[in-house]
């Protein structure tokens, strides 16, 4: 029985070990790798809120939803952030035809890779690197608590039975 919690420390071990080294090297990476983006107009055509959920503390969680026209062709805008909506929403709601006039209405976003993004943010962590930190994060937060968990049990095993031979 002791052998067996043992092994299962040694393997929560290994894999707490291993997610920590997954995550500094991924983040590493994500640091430095070089970001190939291009800043351009686009045309704000809608910008809605949706509430996703109420939670059990009256917590709400939304998704912002913006859609933009750029080069004949509409985007959702990826990564928009809450500060980011009465800005969206405003050009938006501007009366159609001010769209052409209007200097305000031309909104500068980011292009790369095909995508337009609301900020630079976005960009870095729409990439596989971000994904990887973000498995190794995951990976430290599950392995640790399994590794503690496992010390735990074997400690008390240990303890119930050195008061069981006393």
């Amino acid at each position: 029985m002791n052998k067996k919690r043992i092994k299962q420390l040694i393997i929560t071990l290994i894999l707490f070990v291993v997610s920590i080294v997954l995550f500094i090297v991924s983040k590493n990476n994500v640091d430095n790798q070089d970001i190939v983006y291009e800043e351009v107009k686009v045309t704000v055509i809608r910008a809605e809120t949706e509430k996703l959920s109420s939670g059990a503390r009256n917590g709400m969680h939304f998704s912002y939803h913006v859609t933009v026209f750029y080069e004949g062709k509409n985007y959702e805008l990826i990564n928009v952030q809450s500060g980011e909506m009465p800005k969206y929403e405003g050009l938006a709601n501007l009366e159609a035809d001010l769209q052409n006039d209007n200097p305000y209405f031309d909104n500068t976003v980011y292009l790369s890779n095909g995508k337009l993004y609301s900020n630079i943010a976005g960009i870095k962590t729409d990439t596989k690197q971000f994904n990887w930190q973000m498995l190794g994060l995951a990976g430290i937060a599950i392995f640790g608590t399994l590794h503690l968990m496992c010390a735990v049990d074997l400690a008390d095993k240990k303890k119930k039975l050195k008061q069981e031979n006393q």
